[in-house]
């Protein structure tokens, strides 16, 4: 018998069992969910509060990375009372191995006909988030 294992469980091949295997290849996914804060701007307030979250998440494929993703997104919200997730998930592959300091975990690309200015103003800095400026 040939024994492999992994961080997760321990598999166990019989001689006559085994194949040509092939390393299994893990990819770094960034994911960002969309979640509603119900209540959050104030009681006497009709606007909503929504909140962007970006995730990494270790995967062997998208569909693997979309699984951890809305299975995080599902605890996320369970213990927050006023907090609903959206069921929207963005996946980003990264190019790299290692996640470290300065590593890009998500990108987003729009084409628009928007000048610089315009385009910040409507898609950034709608002067609604609930941020800090760096100017």
């Amino acid at each position: 018998m040939f024994f492999t294992s992994s961080r997760r469980a321990v598999v166990v091949f019989r001689k006559s069992q085994m194949k040509k295997t092939r390393k299994v290849h893990y990819e770094w996914f960034g994911a960002k969910t969309l979640y509603e804060h119900i209540g959050l701007a104030g009681p006497k307030s009709k606007k909503k509060v929504y909140e962007e979250r970006v995730v990494v998440f270790r995967a062997r494929d998208e569909n693997e990375a979309m699984a951890l993703a809305e299975e995080e997104a599902r605890k996320y919200v369970a213990n927050l009372k006023s907090t609903r997730y959206l069921g929207y998930v963005m996946l980003y592959i990264t190019m790299e191995n290692v996640i470290r300091s300065g590593t890009e975990v998500y990108s987003l690309m729009r084409q628009t006909d928007l000048n610089p200015r315009a385009f910040q103003a409507r898609y950034h800095d709608a002067k609604s988030e609930c941020a800090k400026r760096s100017r």
